[in-house]
Formats: structure tokens, C-alpha cells, sequence
């Protein structure tokens, strides 16, 4: 078989891998939505941090698909997720004094909880409308033009 390769193209088809990525980062966004502000102790990060990050990488897998306006849109918010993260707190942090003692707490800072949490709505939206479009999601029986299956 492998003397009849002429090497124009990959005899590796890594469909299935790229569908299972998928699937798992829409999982962790389905769990991780219900309680967005939520601190998973074993990976370290606040629910809204694991969606951030999901989003990211469920359009950086279907990257290649995109039309030049949807890649341009993609940079877009991808920038600006970065910004919002390397600027801006979720939680800002005081110390408690006490008689005897002091202790740090934190607070939701509110109006940056609001501008994250409508971003990532957006990111979301944006990256399913996307993956619909371009054939990612459930085959279409009546017109499986585009499916990426």
C-alpha cells in the first residue's frame, strides 16, 4: 500500500480526533454556564476562566473553515478577551481588619462581571452560529452541504 502513496495528500483523516475536541470543549461550556462564577478547585479556575479558554479552542480548531469576515470577527474577540482578562479583575480583593487579626476577602466587581459575562455570551453565540455554519454541528439530511464530517 504504501508504494502506491503518491504523498499529494494525507492518508490520515484526523476528523474523528477533531469532532471528539469539539464535543469535549461543548461539554465543559454546557457544565461550566450553570454557575459561571464558580472556583474549580482542581483545575484552578473560575468556570468563567474554563469557558473563556473552550471558546477559544473550539475556534481555533474550526479556524481553517472560516471566511476572512469570520476570522477578522474571531481576532476581534479574541483580542479583546485578552485585554478584558490582562486589565480588568472579576474579584477585587481587601483586607478585613480585625482586633487581632486581618484576612483578605473579595468582592465581584460588578460592572466588569457584566461586561465579561455579555462578551462571552457573544463568543458563544458567535462560535455556534459558526460551527453550524460550516458544518460542525448535526448533519443536515436534507442538504449535507458543508457538513465537515
Amino acid at each position: 500500500m504504501a508504494e502506491n502513496y503518491s504523498g499529494e495528500k494525507s492518508g490520515y483523516n484526523e476528523a474523528d480526533r477533531k469532532m471528539e475536541r469539539l464535543h469535549k470543549s461543548q461539554q465543559v461550556i454546557n457544565t461550566c454556564r450553570l454557575n459561571l462564577l464558580y472556583f474549580d478547585k482542581d483545575s484552578g479556575l473560575y468556570h468563567y476562566e474554563m469557558i473563556a479558554s473552550e471558546l477559544l479552542s473550539l475556534l481555533y480548531e474550526i479556524r481553517g473553515k472560516m471566511s476572512k469576515d469570520e476570522r477578522e470577527k474571531f481576532n476581534d474577540y479574541r483580542l479583546e478577551l485578552t485585554l478584558f482578562f490582562d486589565t480588568k479583575e472579576i474579584f477585587n480583593q481587601f483586607s478585613l481588619e480585625s482586633f487581632s487579626s486581618s484576612k483578605m476577602a473579595k468582592r465581584l466587581n460588578v460592572a466588569n462581571w457584566i461586561e465579561l459575562r455579555k462578551l462571552l455570551f457573544e463568543i458563544e453565540d458567535f462560535t455556534r452560529d459558526t460551527l453550524d455554519l460550516r458544518g460542525f454541528s448535526a448533519f443536515n439530511i436534507d442538504d449535507d452541504e458543508g457538513d465537515t464530517y
